[in-house]
């Protein structure tokens, strides 16, 4: 391809080979600015497509990244949500630990003195059996004393009586 000075240069030149050769150039030159223009409306047309595809990209882009945005905010609410239920559960579990381990003092308190009084109520009855025993042989006792008393009546009436004869 020749430079275009070069062909403004031949142009001062009005011979008429030269006017062929020039308008044969121009002629040529437009050829190829139009081919150059079109490829270029080509070339445009394809970056202009590649630029609406590439902003669609980026608008799916900027909408999942919303999304996924926004579903780390809730699942961070959610996770908080989840930890005060972990620390009211453990607040529970240790107000009911230290509930189990009162009740289990209770428990342990009131079997000992279930025990000293199953104790004291197995010495109540062994004393009362005692006793109960003691009573018998008392009202035994007795028994012989008021024979003997009777006994010694009857033989003090017959003394009188006899004296009294």
């Amino acid at each position: 391809m020749i430079p275009s000075s070069a062909i403004r240069k031949s142009k001062g030149d009005k011979s008429a080979p030269s006017q062929r050769i020039e308008s044969f150039f121009e002629i040529d030159e437009s050829k190829i600015s139009i081919d150059d223009n079109n490829r270029q409306r080509t070339e445009i047309a394809k970056l202009n497509k590649n630029f609406a595809t590439q902003v669609k990209k980026y608008q799916l882009l900027e909408q999942a990244k919303a999304t996924s945005d926004a579903e780390r905010d809730r699942l961070r609410q959610q996770i908080t949500v989840m930890e005060r239920e972990i620390m009211m559960s453990k607040k529970q579990a240790e107000s009911d630990k230290r509930e189990i381990e009162n009740q289990q003092r209770e428990k342990d308190i009131l079997n000992n003195n279930m025990q000293k009084m199953q104790t004291e109520a197995q010495e109540n009855l062994q004393s009362l059996h005692l006793q109960q025993q003691r009573r018998k042989q008392l009202e035994h006792e007795l028994e012989l004393l008021q024979a003997q008393i009777n006994k010694q009546r009857i033989a003090a009436r017959q003394m009188e009586k006899e004296k009294d004869r």
